[in-house]
């Protein structure tokens, strides 16, 4: 299951969001019995948060930062076999 929420408040030519997505346990195989959590290539649930800032500097364009998995939470994610499952941390974007 994925579930996802967020927020997004306007104040004048400012745009801020904060959202949140929860992942709950997932399993490789098919008769679900891996499952220990905490340890290489388990898919233990996770939680992460974003946020987003921008300020519209012209009437079609603005200028904003993007923090992805604000709160630094290492998880992995089902990929491709062969492929390091672990995802990035905290990510930052600047652009319009």
């Amino acid at each position: 299951m994925v579930a996802g929420a967020g927020v997004t408040l306007h104040v004048k030519k400012i745009t801020w969001f904060v959202g949140g997505r929860f992942v709950s346990k997932r399993y490789s195989k098919d008769d679900n019995s891996d499952t220990i959590n905490n340890v290489y290539n388990s898919y233990d649930p996770f939680t992460t948060f974003d946020t987003r800032l921008a300020y519209q500097t012209f009437k079609h364009m603005s200028i904003g930062v993007q923090i992805d998995n604000l709160f630094n939470k290492q998880h992995s994610t089902i990929t491709k076999p062969g492929q390091d499952n672990k995802r990035r941390g905290k990510c930052f974007f600047l652009g319009n």
